[in-house]
């Protein structure tokens, strides 16, 4: 659900603190210390929060994808 930038710290943080794994657009929140923040929640409720950007459409990523669809790049755990 696209949000406007200054509400994402409040919605990730609010994610982390029920639980969730949380994955949000760019920008994450506005200061490094917000930033600090999220990660050292993450890390104490042990939930993963990531940022997108976007790169889908690019040659790197497509062909990390294609090496992963045809098992050329290894096997990766998900947790």
């Amino acid at each position: 659900m696209p949000r406007p930038n200054n509400t994402h710290y409040a919605i990730c943080r609010a994610a982390l603190e029920a639980g969730l794994h949380v994955v949000c657009e760019k920008p994450l929140c506005f200061s490094s210390e917000e930033a600090d923040e999220l990660v050292a929640l993450s890390q104490r409720r042990r939930k993963i929060i990531g940022v997108t950007y976007g790169y889908a459409g690019h040659q790197l990523i497509l062909q990390a994808r294609q090496m992963i669809a045809d098992g050329a790049a290894g096997r990766y755990p998900y947790r």
